[in-house]
Order: C-alpha cells, then sequence, then structure tokens
C-alpha cells in the first residue's frame, strides 16, 4: 500500500533487483557438489555478505546500468518503426 501511495524513483527500481540478480547468479554457478555450497537464498545472500559486505550485491552494477540506455533505446527504436512501418503496408495490399 505504501509503494502505491509513494512510488520508488526509477534508479531504485533497478538497484534492487541488481541485488537479488546477484544472488540468483551465485546460486546457478555454484558447482554441482555434495554438499551444495549454497543451501538456499539466504543462505547464499549470508555468505556474499560475508565475503564482501554490502558492496558484493552490486558488483557489475555500474557496467548494466550503462548497457540499459542503448538497450532500451534500440528496443524503443524497433517498436516505433515497426508501428510506422506496419500499417503503410498493411494499407498498401
Amino acid at each position: 500500500f505504501f509503494f502505491s501511495l509513494f512510488p520508488p524513483p526509477p534508479s531504485l527500481a533497478s538497484f534492487l533487483p541488481a541485488a537479488v540478480d546477484v544472488i540468483k547468479n551465485r546460486m546457478q554457478a555454484a558447482p554441482d557438489t555434495w554438499p551444495p555450497r549454497y543451501t538456499g537464498l539466504l543462505h547464499t545472500a549470508r555468505c556474499i555478505y560475508a565475503e564482501g559486505g554490502w558492496r558484493a550485491f552490486f558488483r557489475g552494477f555500474t557496467p548494466c546500468v550503462l548497457r540499459a540506455f542503448p538497450a532500451n533505446a534500440s528496443c524503443f527504436l524497433a517498436f516505433e518503426m515497426t508501428m510506422k512501418l506496419l500499417p503503410e503496408r498493411l494499407n498498401s495490399q
């Protein structure tokens, strides 16, 4: 309810999932051994924090943010060009 009244700033929208993505990537990249290196989501988060503190959750965040602008711009351009050309092609038939 709180976030529906006061949404977080857009920068926070890409900042928070980065930490969750680091946890997911660590779990996926862990070697398949017994016993497993990570036993779950919280265990993985604790291990990451123990290894590098809070900064470890956001390692690689800067390149991700720098990549976001051109990637989103190209998707937007492709969509707009498709919406412009599609009606022209359909009407000419």
